[in-house]
């Protein structure tokens, strides 16, 4: 999000309406999601004008003096991005009361990550993690992409340098070396893009090494873009508007379906580069006419602050009242363009265009990189102070657990059990123990608990929905001598004989390989009984609705029949019901209430695959923990003092555990 005026020595009238482009499709998409749907490429159009204008500078520099000017180069990004990108972390630190108290904490969290620019890792880590699975968005998400660029603009030239070391190629063919190093980066973080937007999306969708082929593609064209100056001015005019029609195209044909960025990144990307190509080709009648226009001139202009406060302005917005409709989005566009333009005029131009020179503009320089970074501590740090505190009040108001907390009427005085901020970490022992496989492994790996000489084992397994058991099965077999507790469980993974979907994908491939080995462990183990439950939230490869459904439910007695072939009993668990909302962040919303956060039972109930299943009468034992959790009407939060979910969908560890005296004539098993 580089400007190409002051800096590249040359304004170009459609670099910054290309950038007008890139951000209103970013704004647009974030405001009615459903009415631009594939939006979010404008983030990888900016990476393709960041990559650029940035090399080019670069290598101005390197074919003028030989070398790279580190501390110049510095010096220069800290003054253009660190005064607006601070003071927006700073007014989203004051605003964290807006925002439900759970996600208090991951805000101060994001604060340090976007101000440290590792943002996009910080999210790729919550992308991978099913523990972090439907949190709401903070207000600091949309930072990810700087993360990138930061990390950019750090190692970029310092690649660069590092060829210095084997002579001086800067010195004698700048332009050779610059074509080699951005070849050979770009080759292989496409080809790893492809890999791992395939493997594992989430990760994909946030990693620097998966995008860095995009800021490759833009330095490229910088770098080799003169070759093709002598093209004919109507061939490049014509690419021009082909490169606008790429953009456009991706906007409006791509969702949040379309496996990104992978290939399909390649789209707005190339289009992003043919419009740069053509520059202001065809003086009547090429693209660059449009661009010029003053009205994406001065959206260009702003783009830097419009990105950073538009996503503020709207998680504000959507806390406080309601995602906005036709009105509410336009006033938030209001708000995000006036907070831009007096940003631009109050906070970037002073610093940008100051008249610092020599030693002044470093010293200056690592003043306000200093300056920003105490102040975001400062105010994180006092997040975190406050939510301490909160934990600390919350323990010692804590009260023994026993299932009498079940019993009674919620009395909003008393804390619940788990405390509201505690309950995301109210939580199986196997993430802590980090045996509940992730999406990309096949290998089963498994926890066991309980004595090490036992004669019977009980084995559970499936998806975090099957995971969320283990407490109940610990208060009911952990301390007995006799008994073991094995788990093999997977991330989104159901244990079926049938080929599970997963998101954008087609089959789940390590599922079905997760569940073939499984099945190897189970016939060598032997169990004496077997626990499974799984999400109504599968599909199965290629189908929907109710065929989907009975694919699944035929890959389930499948499954079971040849669990009981080896001797073992299978013990079936009804999926959980499915609330309306994130029931922490709900409870824990300025304006949250029981009443609020409950949902109507015939809502919260899905169309399972393992309920179709049972009416085929399979000989398995079946648990319907339906009424154990909902009413005859309304599915509420809370069951006398213990609160229920840990999200939208799966059970705090403590209510699972205290559930253990409902199931235990179902699982007891005698020696």
């Amino acid at each position: 999000m580089e400007y190409p005026a002051t800096q590249a020595g040359a304004f170009k009238p459609e670099i910054q309406g290309l950038r007008a482009i890139a951000v209103l499709a970013v704004l647009l998409f974030h405001v009615w999601p459903n009415a631009l749907t594939g939006g979010f490429v404008g983030v990888d159009v900016f990476f393709v004008i960041s990559g650029y204008l940035i090399t080019g500078l670069l290598l101005k520099e390197a074919e003028r003096t030989g070398t790279i000017s580190l501390s110049g180069f510095y010096a220069r990004r800290i003054r253009r991005l660190l005064p607006a990108s601070t003071l927006v972390i700073l007014v989203a630190g004051l605003l964290v009361g807006v925002l439900p108290a759970v996600q208090w904490a991951d805000t101060a969290m994001e604060m340090v990550a976007s101000t440290l620019y590792v943002q996009n890792w910080w999210l790729a880590a919550q992308a991978v993690d099913y523990l972090a699975e439907g949190n709401a968005p903070g207000l600091l998400q949309h930072y990810w992409s700087l993360s990138v660029e930061e990390q950019y603009y750090i190692f970029w030239p310092l690649i660069f340098l590092a060829a210095n070391a084997f002579g001086h190629p800067l010195r004698d063919r700048p332009r050779f070396v610059f074509s080699i190093i951005i070849g050979a980066i770009g080759v292989a973080s496409l080809a790893y893009s492809v890999y791992l937007t395939e493997a594992n999306p989430g990760l994909a969708y946030f990693a620097t090494t998966t995008r860095a082929w995009e800021l490759a593609l833009g330095s490229g064209l910088a770098v080799l873009g003169n070759r093709f100056e002598k093209l004919h001015e109507t061939a490049r005019c014509i690419l021009g508007w082909l490169g606008l029609l790429c953009i456009l195209i991706a906007c409006t044909r791509y969702d949040r379906n379309v496996a990104f960025p992978g290939y399909a990144a390649l789209l707005p990307t190339l289009g992003a580069a043919l419009v740069i190509f053509a520059g202001q080709a065809g003086r009547s009648w090429g693209a660059h006419r449009v661009l010029r226009l003053r009205p994406f001139q001065y959206l260009g202009d702003i783009s830097y602050s419009l990105y950073l406060w538009h996503w503020i302005v709207i998680i504000v917005f959507s806390n406080a009242a309601a995602p906005p409709g036709w009105a509410g989005g336009l006033l938030a566009i209001a708000i995000s363009v006036g907070l831009a333009h007096l940003t631009k005029i109050y906070v970037e131009d002073p610093v940008r265009l100051g008249t610092w020179r020599g030693r002044k503009i470093a010293v200056n320089s690592v003043l306000t990189m200093s300056v920003c970074f105490a102040l975001t501590m400062f105010v994180a740090n006092a997040i975190w102070i406050f939510i301490n505190d909160q934990a600390e009040s919350n323990v010692q108001a804590s009260v023994p657990i026993t299932p009498e907390l079940l019993k009674g009427k919620y009395d909003p005085s008393r804390p619940t059990v788990p405390p509201i901020l505690e309950a995301r970490r109210d939580n199986p022992d196997v993430y802590r123990l980090k045996c509940h496989v992730d999406q990309v492994s096949s290998e089963p790996t498994k926890c066991e608990f309980g004595s090490e000489n036992a004669k019977h084992n009980i084995v559970l397994t499936g998806d975090s929905h099957a995971a969320q058991w283990l407490p109940m099965l610990q208060e009911l077999y952990g301390k007995r001598s006799d008994w073991k507790i094995i788990t093999y469980t997977k991330s989104a993974c159901a244990f079926t004989d049938a080929r599970v979907g997963l998101g954008k994908k087609g089959e789940y491939v390590s599922c079905t390989e997760w569940n073939k080995r499984v099945m190897d462990e189970l016939r060598r183990l032997k169990p004496d009984i077997l626990v499974t439950s799984q999400s109504s939230g599968h599909r199965a490869v290629g189908l929907s609705g109710d065929e989907s459904q009975q694919e699944l439910a035929a890959g389930l007695l499948r499954r079971w029949k040849q669990v009981s072939e080896i001797g073992t009993r299978v013990a079936v668990i009804r999926d959980t019901p499915w609330m309306d909302r994130n029931i922490p962040e709900c409870l824990s919303a300025p304006d949250g209430n029981v009443r609020k956060c409950s949902t109507k039972a015939e809502r919260a109930f899905k169309s399972d695959s393992i309920v179709v299943a049972m009416k085929q009468h399979p000989d398995v034992l079946y648990f319907d923990i339906g009424n154990k959790i909902c009413g005859n009407k309304v599915c509420e939060p809370i069951k006398g003092q213990v609160l229920i979910w840990r999200d939208r969908h799966h059970l705090t560890a403590t209510f699972a555990r205290l559930l253990a005296p409902e199931f235990a004539s179902l699982l007891e098993l005698k020696p």
